[in-house]
Parts: structure tokens; C-alpha cells; sequence
């Protein structure tokens, strides 16, 4: 308004200055006039003047702004970071979950108007998702988010070991509950596995065994935490017993004997522990012999004939020992003996058979002759 009251002043002016004669007479004071009319337009209208420039949209960003894996109870903390934001104002925090619910999924506190200690709630049964968002207070339409999963503290399960045997491969696979990102194994500070034994950090003990032993040791698992403590730990303290090859009574069957003649014949074993035991457990041997416990061997001479069946017991030494049980017998022949005591008669120039028959002896039985059968 100012600018249109200038130019109309300015052209009341150059009218008067024409209309006394005065600008007729001095050309130059005419175009001044004319000049000072024109500018004053030109400030009155702007001539397509200056356009009003826009501010710059703020934008929110969180650090971190991808997803953290954190223990029950531990905290982390969030910056943001507020672009294009003249007034300083700074962000406002809020938390939300999935199967929590205010406190229950944990809270914030504020050292600045754009930092936030997120305190993970405490204790979680089972893994929480929750989302903390900052929002501009200069502009409430901006934000931004950041995930993190709280989870229950790591936690060994596997209390006990299956027992392995010596010469046979042994594996095991250790388990563990809770902890935050993915769960590392070792063995825990000061403590040793046996030489064969190896352990992964997977969580598998494996090897094969070389000696019969019972051996004690602590293993530990680590999570990968993302939390300002840092990831957490979790110990526990195992044993491993091996046992010797399984026993076995290799022995399956006896020779036969003879009545009267000395006897001789082992229970033979492999596997277990040395020494080893042997008994009569159930049925008996035949008359005359006899087994002795800590050889196997079982002697005598047989006073009867006869097959005699029972089972022989083998114990070995080990911690606990191992005991076999297996089925046997034994078969006593009567004394040799020829049953043929006389031969029917031959008649001159005709061929002659006769079989000679016996009892008793053992195995196969060889005939041969004592002086001549010829009467010349």
C-alpha cells in the first residue's frame, strides 16, 4: 500500500509540474518526472517480485535402527537424531509390544531430549518383541522405530551324559534354554575334557574313547547379547563315565570227555575289565570236574557219563561291573570198549565180512589189529 501511494504522490507531482508550464520549459526536470513515475510503478507492482521460500521437512532417525537381541533385564541405549529441526525441541520416547503390555514390556528413561536408555523388563518367560519409537515435538507426524527381542537369560538343560563304551565313537549334543542371538560353547575357565574327547562350539562332545575312566567337567554357553552389559553366560558341571568293551563269553561249546581220563578246558572272554570272575550259576558239571573262579578253567577227570548242561558267570572289574551269562555243556563218553566178542565162521575161498563194533572213547574211533588173524 505504501509502494501504490508512493507511485500515485509521484504522478500527482509530475501532472502539476506539466500543467504550470515549468517541465515545458526544462525538458530534463520533464524526464526526471517521467523517470520517478515509472520507478514508482515499478516498486508499487514488483514487477513478478519476490516468492516466500519453504523450510525443509524434519526427519527423524534412531541409532540403532536395526533389530537388537537383549537378556531379560539389561538395558540398551537409543540417540536419535532430529534433521531440520531449528527449534531444538528434540523427540518424545514411548515402548510397545507384542505379548507385553505397558511395564511389562519394559521401560525408558531420558538423559537428553534425544537420547533413551531402554531397560528390558525382568524376569520373561519366553521371548518379547518390543518397539521404541521417537516422535518429533516440533512435528508429531515424524518418527521413527527400533525392534528389540528380550529374552530370557541362557540356561544349560542338559544335566546328565549318556555313558560311552572304550573303542566305540561317543557323541553327544549339549542343550540349552533362553539367550539372546546365537548361543557359543566352551568349556568353562580352569576346567579340561578327557584327550579323546573334543568339544564344539555348537555344543557337540565327541570322540572316541580309549580307556575306561569317569571324568568330570564344567561347560559353559555364551549368548550374543546385545545389551550394554553385554551377553551373558551360563555354566554347568558334567560327568562322562566310559566303560570297557562290553564282556563277552566267547566260549560256546566243550569237547567231549572221557570217564576216567583227566579233563581240561577254559571259559575264554573278551571285552570288560580285568581280572575277571567265573561261577556255576545255575545246572552243574559233570561229575569229577571242577571250575576255578578266577582262571575259567575247569578240570578233573570224569567219574560218569553222561551230557551235562549249566551256565558259567563271568564278572569283570570295572566300576560298575559288567556280568555275562552264557549256556554250556559238556558230554562224559564211558571208557572205549570193543562189544564184538566173537565172529561168525568163514567157509575157505569164499570172501568174509564182519563188522567190529564198540562204546565209549571219544571222537573218531581207529581199529587196527594186535598180531596175525592168519592160521597158516
Amino acid at each position: 500500500m505504501r509502494r501504490v501511494a508512493h507511485f500515485i504522490a509521484l504522478s500527482y507531482m509530475a501532472s502539476i509540474f506539466s500543467s504550470t508550464g515549468f517541465l515545458r520549459r526544462n525538458r530534463k526536470l520533464n524526464k526526471l518526472a517521467l523517470l520517478l513515475s515509472i520507478s514508482g510503478l515499478m516498486c508499487g507492482c514488483g514487477g513478478g517480485g519476490s516468492t516466500q521460500s519453504t523450510a525443509p521437512a524434519i526427519i527423524v532417525s534412531l541409532t540403532p535402527a536395526t533389530q537388537t537381541t537383549l537378556d531379560q533385564g539389561q538395558t540398551l541405549n537409543f540417540t536419535a537424531t532430529v534433521t531440520n529441526d531449528s527449534s531444538g525441541k528434540g523427540v518424545t520416547w514411548s515402548v510397545s509390544g507384542t505379548g507385553c503390555s505397558g511395564a511389562g514390556c519394559g521401560t525408558c528413561t531420558y538423559p537428553s531430549a534425544t537420547t533413551a536408555i531402554y531397560s528390558a523388563p525382568t524376569p520373561v518367560s519366553s521371548n518379547l518383541t518390543v518397539s521404541i519409537t521417537a516422535t518429533s515435538v516440533a512435528d508429531k507426524t515424524k518418527s521413527a522405530s527400533s525392534t528389540a527381542i528380550v529374552t530370557p537369560p541362557p540356561n544349560i538343560t542338559t544335566t546328565s551324559l549318556a555313558k560311552g563304551i572304550v573303542g566305540t565313537a561317543y557323541s553327544a549334543t549339549l542343550q540349552a534354554s533362553g539367550g539372546a542371538g546365537t548361543l557359543t560353547w566352551s568349556l568353562a575357565t580352569g576346567s579340561s575334557l578327557p584327550s579323546w574327547l573334543s568339544l564344539s562350539s555348537g555344543g557337540v562332545l565327541s570322540g572316541t574313547p580309549t580307556t575306561p575312566a569317569t571324568s568330570t567337567f564344567t561347560v559353559k554357553v555364551t549368548d550374543s547379547s546385545g545389551g550394554q552389559s553385554g551377553p551373558l553366560s551360563a555354566t554347568q558341571q558334567l560327568s562322562l563315565t566310559i566303560n570297557p568293551t562290553a564282556l563277552t563269553i566267547t566260549t560256546t561249546s566243550f569237547s567231549n570227555g572221557v570217564v576216567g581220563t583227566a579233563y581240561n578246558a577254559s571259559v575264554a572272554v573278551s571285552g570288560g575289565t580285568s581280572p575277571f570272575t567265573f561261577s556255576i550259576t545255575s545246572g552243574s558239571l559233570p561229575a569229577g570236574l571242577s571250575l576255578n573262579p578266577s582262571t575259567g578253567a575247569i578240570s578233573g577227570t570224569p567219574t560218569a557219563g553222561g551230557a551235562t548242561s549249566f551256565t558259567v558267570t563271568a564278572t569283570d572289574s570295572g566300576s560298575p561291573p559288567q556280568t555275562v551269562n552264557q549256556a554250556l555243556s559238556i558230554t562224559i563218553n564211558p571208557l572205549l570198549a570193543i562189544t564184538t566178542t566173537s565172529l561168525p565162521n568163514g567157509v575157505v575161498s569164499t570172501p568174509y565180512s564182519a563188522a567190529l563194533q564198540s562204546t565209549g572213547g571219544v571222537g573218531t574211533i581207529t581199529w587196527s589189529e594186535s598180531g596175525s588173524c592168519r592160521r597158516d
